[in-house]
């Protein structure tokens, strides 16, 4: 059968590994940070990213895969009292007529992590864009943020995930509501009640279903994943992707990334049980939960793991690890559905600390579009394509 090999060669310096990572201009300038890719059904790549300046901005530019190159930004709102931040970043994403919708972090008191989600939608490819509103209903001036979006069933529909702090002692719970093309909003729904404070969350669509997936909050601070699906009209009650155990009296700001096409689904994550330095973990779907979780890393990850899933099922996951001294670097393996991973290549050259923030993968018709946080000062979004190729036919 025909089988897809993947060929990288470093970004940043070094020796090539079997082909070529081409880095690209990046439509950010200098003072930007938090990427995020969002796909639409057209297989359009959107490119956002939080612009730091006397005022802050959220951007886009969308990937012209016949000039292999993004667009020209466009703004989509600017203003002051912004929470921008390296682990909690806005998104855009898209129904599936191309209306696009944004959402971005706003101060809401005085507290450190008193911040709002406000979102807005544009119905001309980001040109013009609606007032903004607030996404929740709860008002309180604690942390309500790390949206993850997903289309739905219904062409008219988006549905939204975060999490959201309550001043009553209870904690972190993660929510869930609808978002219409109008602009209406649909009930709120509480997933779990109990969750991690400041990890990301992640959310996708498994064919008539939405997959969410999130870092999970025990009353004796165990803090593993787990997911719950939407099917026939609501939550399942959640369930434990794996037992981790990992138990860590604070937020580890480290959350699961997730991808699927048709019916396959892959998930990735980082774990800090078992000592040492932790480990970078992935797993398939199997039947309505994953399957065995497979090691990607190389003995010390500092996580913030990214995933994307190949044409033929297989995956891929990015992640960071620390190398000698203070030095980093952004890695990825291919992890086949069955067989063995392979060797993990590096993709970029940079340090461990939280202004690198995450990395994002995007899969388009032949290739994969990587973005990354160059630290600063200023910090800088990069960009770069990965290519993919067909290789000989193998039994």
């Amino acid at each position: 059968m025909q089988v897809a090999a993947l060929i990288l060669m470093l970004a940043l310096g070094g020796e090539p590994a079997n082909g070529s990572i081409e880095p690209i201009p990046s439509p950010a300038g200098e003072g930007s940070l938090a990427p995020w890719f969002a796909t639409d059904d057209r297989g359009e790549v959107i490119l956002s990213w939080v612009q730091e300046g006397e005022e802050s901005a959220f951007c886009f530019a969308l990937w012209d895969a016949e000039a292999a190159r993004f667009s020209a930004p466009r703004r989509i709102a600017r203003g002051e009292g912004w929470f921008v931040n390296w682990a909690d970043v806005p998104a855009v994403t898209a129904f599936p007529d191309g209306t696009l919708a944004a959402h971005w972090l706003v101060k809401s008191g005085e507290a450190t992590y008193a911040y709002e989600v406000r979102f807005s939608l544009s119905r001309d490819r980001g040109e013009t864009w609606s007032e903004p509103r607030v996404l929740h209903e709860d008002r309180s001036e604690t942390e309500h943020g790390f949206v993850s979006w997903t289309r739905t069933s219904e062409p008219d529909e988006l549905r939204a995930i975060w999490l959201s702090g309550r001043d009553d002692g209870s904690g972190t719970a993660l929510m869930s509501r609808t978002v219409e093309r109008t602009g209406v909003l649909g009930a709120e729904s509480v997933i779990d009640g109990l969750v991690c404070d400041c990890c990301s969350t992640a959310l996708t669509r498994v064919e008539d279903e939405l997959w969410a997936v999130w870092r999970d909050r025990s009353p004796n601070e165990f803090r593993d994943l787990s997911f719950a699906r939407f099917a026939d009209g609501s939550w399942t009650p959640p369930r434990g992707v794996r037992p981790d155990g990992w138990e860590i009296f604070g937020c580890p700001v480290n959350g699961p990334a997730i991808a699927a096409r048709g019916e396959d689904v892959v998930l990735g994550w980082y774990t800090g049980a078992g000592g040492g330095a932790g480990q970078v973990m992935a797993a398939f779907r199997r039947g309505d939960a994953f399957g065995p979780a497979r090691r990607l890393d190389e003995g010390a990850p500092v996580g913030r793991v990214a995933v994307a899933l190949l044409e033929d099922g297989d995956a891929v996951v990015a992640w960071l690890e620390v190398e000698e001294g203070a030095a980093a670097a952004w890695r990825l393996r291919r992890v086949p559905r069955r067989g063995q991973p392979g060797e993990s290549i590096v993709l970029a050259r940079t340090t461990s600390g939280r202004a690198t923030g995450f990395a994002r993968l995007a899969r388009v018709a032949d290739g994969l579009l990587f973005a990354w946080t160059e630290p600063g000062p200023p910090p800088q979004v990069r960009t770069a394509w990965i290519s993919l190729e067909t290789g000989p036919d193998e039994e």
